[in-house]
């Protein structure tokens, strides 16, 4: 490799993009406090606390969901479940989408929901 080649590989390295991971993490087991059902099927829900600093997103008030996509329906009829029977939920996170407003802001965006419930 010439120095013309290094130098402009070591340029595209330092001015790429931050490169988004396959990497997901849950979120703490919380009761839904409130959802948000669009009509784009891009729902959010809120938890009793903050989400914190997850995946990098803009909103850590909510996740969001996108219906519309592989296990969008299942998120949806637990969170659904959990929401009236009042079971806390975790949220398994991966990546942030647009949180389907006009703001065009970031939030969490959910993959699958975990239940926690326990029997009296």
């Amino acid at each position: 490799m010439n120095i013309i080649q290094c130098i402009l590989t070591i340029v595209l390295i330092m001015v790429s993009g931050p490169v988004f991971s396959n990497t997901s993490e849950n979120t703490a087991s919380e009761l839904i406090t409130k959802t948000v059902f669009r009509d784009t099927g891009i729902h959010a829900v809120y938890l009793q606390n903050s989400l914190g600093d997850i995946q990098g997103c803009q909103l850590s008030d909510r996740f969001v969901f996108d219906v519309n996509e592989s296990g969008g329906q299942s998120i949806l009829a637990a969170v659904m479940t959990a929401s009236l029977s009042g079971v806390p939920i975790q949220a398994k996170i991966q990546g942030c989408i647009d949180a389907g407003g006009v703001t065009l802001v970031t939030a969490p965006k959910a993959i699958a929901i975990i239940m926690k419930y326990t029997p009296p």
